[in-house]
């Protein structure tokens, strides 16, 4: 069995998300232009900061750059609490599944279809 960090994509950290887009609007700045700025992919500098993506030395030149400490901005995540960020995302995966499912049951009540 993998470790809860060897096992990619990582899950979302929607603290680690919040704290990120909390910085960036203070500087006015969006994901899109520090990855300008960083000189890499928005796609990557989204995945580290939604956490989906984890680079301590990317990381830490990122919180260099917003001068905020990296620990801070970057949280280290325990096993554990990788797992339980996990089991969160199937959860709300799971309700959005379902959510869909009565949507189109829905439409297909109101339009007749089969």
């Amino acid at each position: 069995m993998k470790s809860a960090r060897g096992c990619r994509p990582f899950p979302i950290d929607k603290e680690r998300q919040c704290r990120c887009q909390t910085v960036l609007s203070q500087l006015n700045m969006t994901v899109t232009e520090l990855a300008q700025i960083m000189g890499w992919q928005k796609s990557y500098v989204s995945g580290l900061v939604s956490g989906r993506e984890l680079s301590v030395a990317n990381e830490a030149r990122i919180a260099n750059f917003l001068g905020v400490p990296a620990d801070f901005l970057f949280p280290q995540r325990t096993p554990q609490e990788i797992a339980a960020l996990r089991e969160q995302e199937a959860r709300e995966k799971e309700l959005a599944q379902a959510k869909k499912a009565q949507r189109l049951e829905m439409i297909k009540a109101v339009t007749g279809v089969a």
